[in-house]
């Protein structure tokens, strides 16, 4: 399980964003963590196995996420 939040942006940057990781939100609800980047991904994971569960390719970069939690 991902616990910190710092090693999860190192993992985001290393594996799963081609640039930048810009925000990183948690939603406890469903226990995933929503990242977005200046790859112009918004990309969503499991915070268990930190497998990549779904993503949306935007036309500029993804600055910040705002998500009802």
């Amino acid at each position: 399980k991902i616990k910190d939040i710092v090693s999860y942006r190192y993992f985001l940057y290393s594996s799963a964003h081609q640039s930048r990781v810009m925000d990183v939100k948690f939603s406890l609800q469903r226990e995933w963590l929503l990242s977005c980047g200046k790859d112009k991904y918004f990309q969503w994971h499991c915070s268990e196995t930190g497998r990549r569960l779904g993503g949306y390719q935007s036309a500029a970069w993804c600055l910040c996420l705002e998500y009802p939690l």
